[in-house]
Protein backbone atom coordinates (compact mmCIF):
# COMPACT_ATOMS: atom_id res chain seq x y z
CA UNK A 1 0.00 0.00 0.00
CA UNK A 2 2.92 2.37 0.64
CA UNK A 3 4.00 2.13 -3.00
CA UNK A 4 0.41 2.59 -4.23
CA UNK A 5 -0.35 5.69 -2.14
CA UNK A 6 3.03 7.28 -2.84
CA UNK A 7 2.75 6.49 -6.57
CA UNK A 8 -0.75 7.99 -6.74
CA UNK A 9 0.46 11.07 -4.88
CA UNK A 10 3.48 11.44 -7.17
CA UNK A 11 1.86 10.74 -10.53
CA UNK A 12 -1.90 11.41 -10.47
CA UNK A 13 -2.86 15.03 -9.88
CA UNK A 14 -6.27 14.04 -8.46
CA UNK A 15 -4.46 12.25 -5.61
CA UNK A 16 -1.78 14.86 -4.88
CA UNK A 17 -3.48 15.53 -1.57
CA UNK A 18 -2.20 15.66 2.02
CA UNK A 19 -4.37 12.70 3.12
CA UNK A 20 -2.90 10.46 0.43
CA UNK A 21 0.65 11.47 1.31
CA UNK A 22 -0.11 11.02 5.00
CA UNK A 23 -1.34 7.45 4.34
CA UNK A 24 1.87 6.69 2.45
CA UNK A 25 4.03 8.16 5.24
CA UNK A 26 2.19 6.23 7.96
CA UNK A 27 2.62 3.05 5.94
CA UNK A 28 6.30 3.76 5.36
CA UNK A 29 6.91 4.33 9.03
CA UNK A 30 5.10 1.07 9.78
CA UNK A 31 7.40 -0.72 7.31
CA UNK A 32 10.47 0.72 9.03
CA UNK A 33 9.24 0.17 12.59
CA UNK A 34 7.36 -3.13 12.38
CA UNK A 35 7.85 -4.97 9.09
CA UNK A 36 11.64 -4.85 8.90
CA UNK A 37 13.18 -7.37 11.26
CA UNK A 38 15.25 -5.50 13.87
CA UNK A 39 18.98 -6.00 13.36
CA UNK A 40 18.56 -8.00 10.15
CA UNK A 41 18.08 -7.28 6.47
CA UNK A 42 14.78 -9.16 6.36
CA UNK A 43 11.12 -8.22 6.42
CA UNK A 44 8.25 -10.07 8.00
CA UNK A 45 5.73 -11.39 5.49
CA UNK A 46 2.88 -10.78 7.92
CA UNK A 47 2.48 -8.71 11.07
CA UNK A 48 -0.48 -7.87 13.26
CA UNK A 49 -2.10 -4.43 13.12
CA UNK A 50 0.00 -3.38 16.10
CA UNK A 51 3.20 -4.64 14.44
CA UNK A 52 3.78 -8.01 16.12
CA UNK A 53 5.41 -10.54 13.75
CA UNK A 54 3.27 -13.38 12.42
CA UNK A 55 5.31 -14.91 9.59
CA UNK A 56 8.77 -14.62 8.06
CA UNK A 57 8.79 -15.82 4.46
CA UNK A 58 11.75 -17.72 2.99
CA UNK A 59 11.50 -15.90 -0.32
CA UNK A 60 12.65 -12.35 -1.17
CA UNK A 61 9.32 -10.90 -2.26
CA UNK A 62 8.34 -9.03 0.92
CA UNK A 63 11.69 -7.24 0.80
CA UNK A 64 10.98 -6.31 -2.83
CA UNK A 65 7.77 -4.53 -1.87
CA UNK A 66 9.58 -2.85 1.03
CA UNK A 67 12.14 -1.39 -1.41
CA UNK A 68 9.52 -0.28 -3.92
CA UNK A 69 7.34 1.38 -1.28
CA UNK A 70 10.15 3.26 0.43
CA UNK A 71 11.72 4.37 -2.87
CA UNK A 72 8.43 5.86 -4.07
CA UNK A 73 7.84 7.41 -0.66
CA UNK A 74 11.26 9.06 -0.88
CA UNK A 75 10.23 10.65 -4.19
CA UNK A 76 7.04 11.95 -2.54
CA UNK A 77 8.72 13.37 0.57
CA UNK A 78 12.42 13.79 -0.30
CA UNK A 79 13.14 12.36 3.17
CA UNK A 80 16.47 10.62 2.66
CA UNK A 81 15.90 8.03 5.40
CA UNK A 82 13.40 6.31 3.07
CA UNK A 83 15.87 6.19 0.18
CA UNK A 84 18.69 4.96 2.43
CA UNK A 85 16.54 2.16 3.89
CA UNK A 86 15.32 1.18 0.42
CA UNK A 87 18.83 1.06 -1.02
CA UNK A 88 20.20 -0.96 1.89
CA UNK A 89 17.50 -3.58 1.34
CA UNK A 90 18.03 -3.44 -2.44
CA UNK A 91 21.67 -4.39 -1.86
CA UNK A 92 20.50 -7.40 0.17
CA UNK A 93 18.05 -8.39 -2.56
CA UNK A 94 20.78 -8.23 -5.18
CA UNK A 95 22.93 -10.52 -3.03
CA UNK A 96 20.11 -13.05 -2.51
CA UNK A 97 18.97 -13.06 -6.12
CA UNK A 98 22.28 -12.82 -7.97
CA UNK A 99 24.78 -14.44 -5.62
CA UNK A 100 23.55 -16.51 -2.67
CA UNK A 101 20.04 -16.98 -1.31
CA UNK A 102 21.06 -19.11 1.68
CA UNK A 103 20.37 -16.16 4.00
CA UNK A 104 16.67 -16.59 3.29
CA UNK A 105 16.70 -19.85 5.26
CA UNK A 106 15.14 -21.94 2.52
CA UNK A 107 16.37 -25.53 2.91
CA UNK A 108 18.06 -27.29 0.00
CA UNK A 109 16.69 -30.85 -0.10
CA UNK A 110 18.74 -33.70 -1.55
CA UNK A 111 16.21 -34.46 -4.30
CA UNK A 112 15.79 -30.88 -5.49
CA UNK A 113 17.79 -30.14 -8.63
CA UNK A 114 19.79 -26.88 -8.65
CA UNK A 115 17.63 -24.41 -10.57
CA UNK A 116 16.99 -20.72 -11.01
CA UNK A 117 13.43 -19.35 -11.07
CA UNK A 118 12.28 -16.95 -13.77
CA UNK A 119 10.54 -14.86 -11.12
CA UNK A 120 13.79 -13.82 -9.45
CA UNK A 121 15.42 -11.88 -12.30
CA UNK A 122 11.99 -10.54 -13.29
CA UNK A 123 11.26 -9.08 -9.86
CA UNK A 124 14.82 -7.78 -9.47
CA UNK A 125 14.52 -5.88 -12.75
CA UNK A 126 11.19 -4.44 -11.64
CA UNK A 127 12.47 -3.47 -8.19
CA UNK A 128 15.57 -1.78 -9.62
CA UNK A 129 13.40 0.07 -12.13
CA UNK A 130 11.07 1.27 -9.36
CA UNK A 131 13.97 2.17 -7.08
CA UNK A 132 15.76 4.21 -9.75
CA UNK A 133 12.67 5.87 -11.19
CA UNK A 134 13.80 8.48 -13.71
CA UNK A 135 17.17 8.99 -12.01
CA UNK A 136 19.74 8.18 -14.70
CA UNK A 137 22.62 8.26 -12.20
CA UNK A 138 20.98 5.46 -10.20
CA UNK A 139 20.21 3.53 -13.39
CA UNK A 140 23.88 3.74 -14.36
CA UNK A 141 24.88 2.57 -10.86
CA UNK A 142 22.69 -0.53 -11.19
CA UNK A 143 23.29 -1.22 -14.90
CA UNK A 144 25.20 -4.47 -14.18
CA UNK A 145 22.23 -5.84 -12.21
CA UNK A 146 19.79 -4.67 -14.90
CA UNK A 147 21.87 -6.50 -17.54
CA UNK A 148 22.16 -9.58 -15.30
CA UNK A 149 18.37 -9.65 -14.89
CA UNK A 150 17.70 -9.38 -18.62
CA UNK A 151 20.30 -11.99 -19.53
CA UNK A 152 18.98 -14.40 -16.91
CA UNK A 153 15.37 -13.92 -18.02
CA UNK A 154 16.37 -14.73 -21.61
CA UNK A 155 17.94 -18.02 -20.47
CA UNK A 156 14.41 -19.21 -19.67
CA UNK A 157 13.35 -19.05 -23.35
CA UNK A 158 14.26 -22.04 -25.49
CA UNK A 159 13.04 -20.55 -28.76
CA UNK A 160 9.55 -21.99 -28.41
CA UNK A 161 8.69 -21.99 -24.72
CA UNK A 162 9.39 -19.94 -21.64
CA UNK A 163 10.45 -22.18 -18.76
CA UNK A 164 9.64 -21.23 -15.18
CA UNK A 165 12.91 -22.82 -14.02
CA UNK A 166 16.27 -23.44 -15.65
CA UNK A 167 18.82 -25.96 -14.48
CA UNK A 168 22.07 -24.53 -13.16
CA UNK A 169 23.70 -27.57 -14.77
CA UNK A 170 22.36 -26.56 -18.21
CA UNK A 171 19.03 -27.11 -19.90
CA UNK A 172 15.62 -27.30 -18.34
CA UNK A 173 14.48 -29.54 -15.47
CA UNK A 174 11.92 -32.27 -15.99
CA UNK A 175 8.82 -32.97 -13.94
CA UNK A 176 6.71 -30.45 -12.07
CA UNK A 177 9.65 -28.06 -11.54
CA UNK A 178 10.08 -27.84 -15.33
CA UNK A 179 6.69 -26.22 -15.94
CA UNK A 180 6.33 -24.23 -19.13
CA UNK A 181 4.64 -20.97 -20.02
CA UNK A 182 3.91 -19.71 -23.50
Amino acid sequence: QVWMFAKLYNEVSLYRRPDVLDAAIKGGEFLLDSVKVKGEMRCYFAVTEDGRPVQLQRKPYTECFYVMGLAELYRATLETNYQIAAEEMLQQLIHWICIDDSGLGRPKHAGTPPTRELGRPMILLNVISEFCGKNETLRAKYMNQIQWSIENMLLHHDGSWIHEHISLLGGYPEGCIGRLST
